[in-house]
């Protein structure tokens, strides 16, 4: 039974390596198209309105790699997609990379 719950594990993710490794991303449905004009750490400010950022934000690059928050300060003119939290704070962030802008 472990050999084949290993086997599942191992080829799950051999499945997302290779789909990462062609840079194909999947955004969540309500996943909004964006850009960011300004960060501070505690708002973002999409387009032109300021949103509070939620306490657990999770920001991925265009290699679908977690980065610190505090690399985006100052960030101008970012394209992204966004996830809002219940409160309206934003929760996740995905840089767009150039194909993915072509495809939006």
């Amino acid at each position: 039974m472990r050999r084949v719950l290993y086997a599942v594990v191992l080829g799950l993710f051999m499945a997302g390596s290779a789909l990462a490794a062609v840079g194909l991303r999947i955004f969540p449905a309500d996943a909004q198209r964006a850009t960011i004009n300004a960060f501070d750490g505690r708002t973002m400010r999409l387009g032109k309105k300021d949103f509070l950022v939620a306490p657990g934000l999770v920001i991925r690059n265009q290699q679908n790699v977690i980065i610190l928050a505090n690399e985006m300060y100052g960030a101008k003119k970012v394209e992204v997609r966004v996830l809002f939290d219940g409160n309206g704070a934003v929760w996740q962030v995905w840089i767009l990379t150039p194909g993915e802008l072509q495809d939006n």
